[in-house]
């Protein structure tokens, strides 16, 4: 009789943490076009844009696809998933780690190297 009870208790207990910050895709408040810098968002031959979806990211040469995320204690998501670069033709694993600094502040971060993106008002083609 304990062994039921024990059970159902265990089905009913809080998942991990970790478990429970693991978002299904990027927040929309991340969703948008995002520059480099100021003339980034509005100079069309620049390609300091990124264009951040719900689970997608492009780069001027670059692109990715998430199927995985992971949220840190300082509000931080790592998305993985398959990433293509310009002009290759195989897809490789990658990881990027995207930080709202402010509604209109996007860290992101990868291969070592962190940018703080500005919104864009007006959403120009990234490539």
């Amino acid at each position: 009789m304990i062994r039921p009870v024990l059970a159902a208790t265990l089905l009913l207990l809080p998942l991990p943490a970790l478990a429970q910050n693991a978002p299904a895709a990027l927040p929309a408040t991340m969703h948008g076009t995002w520059g480099y810098e100021a003339r980034s968002c509005t100079e069309e031959t620049d390609d300091g844009r990124v264009r951040v979806e719900a689970r997608a990211v492009e780069f001027f040469a670059a692109s990715c696809s998430f199927r995985r995320f992971q949220r840190a204690a300082d509000g931080t998501l790592a998305a993985s998933g398959r990433c293509r670069g310009e002009g290759e033709t195989g897809v490789d694993q990658g990881s990027i780690r995207f930080r709202q600094v402010s509604p209109d502040r996007l860290s992101i971060a990868l291969q070592g190297s962190t940018h703080i993106y500005m919104r864009c008002e007006r959403a120009l083609p990234v490539r």
